[in-house]
């Protein structure tokens, strides 16, 4: 097999497999061929040029999945014996050492390593804060190789959507303090929440299709930016074009036709 799932097959158990398949079918996505996707390491990436956003399936013993101001979190997360399927917001990337070398001391100030930074100061981008009317520059870490906790007072993110299969819920808790990211996404979270039918497996396909709606109105706003259509992603070339591949087979697709 030809795609996403077949190239990874061995990585993934019978129940991953499962699973993955089910979390794009449930968001309406074709699974993708070989040439519709970047085979990162670890994180396969798909690119989704018409929202501005990255889907990534993640190994969770890499990627542990954690709330902090510093750390790029997912727009929607769902759960897999030993993967992740994420949907990230995308955005400018920063280049400059200083700021990036601040996210890595923050970060490993709370007894967090992203080894990304720490090697090359890399994997950081802008949030689009003014966007929402604020002036500040924000620079989180993003797709992180591998991160570290390193003490048992980094708490990981277990709050669900549903029990099974699982959706984790990446809204701002009630016993937090609100951060950027809240500012910036929750509202696109709150309307994928709405796609939840309690006591149900499958999502409410309308729902489905109005939270795509809210994530291309959010491009347009430039919340989601896809940065890769101009530079490439970390300097892989073929990623336009692996991008391309796929938004034509997304226009292809039923539950896409009234929205690209």
């Amino acid at each position: 097999m030809s795609n996403i799932i077949g190239n990874y097959a061995h990585s993934f158990t019978p129940k991953d497999r499962n699973d993955i398949e089910w979390a794009f079918n449930q968001l309406g996505l074709p699974i993708p061929d070989t040439n519709e996707y970047h085979e990162g390491d670890p994180s396969p990436v798909v690119f989704l040029n018409p929202f501005g956003l990255t889907l990534r399936i993640v190994p969770k013993d890499k990627h542990p999945l954690i709330r902090h101001r510093r750390l790029l979190r997912p727009l929607i997360a769902f759960d897999a014996p030993n993967f992740r399927v994420e949907l990230q917001p995308a955005h400018s990337i920063c280049e400059y050492e200083g700021p990036n070398f601040d996210v890595y001391q923050e970060l490993l100030g709370d007894d967090i390593l992203v080894r990304d930074i720490q090697e090359n100061y890399s994997n950081c981008m802008h949030l689009p804060l003014s966007r929402i009317g604020l002036a500040d520059d924000f620079v989180v870490a993003y797709d992180p190789e591998e991160i570290d906790i390193l003490s048992k007072r980094v708490k990981e993110i277990r709050k669900k959507l549903n029990d099974h299969p699982s959706i984790f819920d990446l809204r701002k808790p009630a016993n937090r303090k609100q951060d950027y990211q809240d500012r910036l996404y929750d509202p696109v979270r709150d309307e994928f929440a709405k796609a939840v039918i309690p006591g149900q497996i499958n999502l409410d396909r309308n729902a489905v299709v109005n939270f795509w709606s809210a994530c291309n109105q959010a491009k347009k706003q430039k919340l989601f930016h896809p940065i890769w259509k101009r530079i490439g992603a970390a300097d892989h070339k073929a990623v336009p074009k692996l991008a391309r591949n796929y938004e034509k087979r997304l226009q292809q697709t039923e539950l896409f036709a009234d929205i690209l």
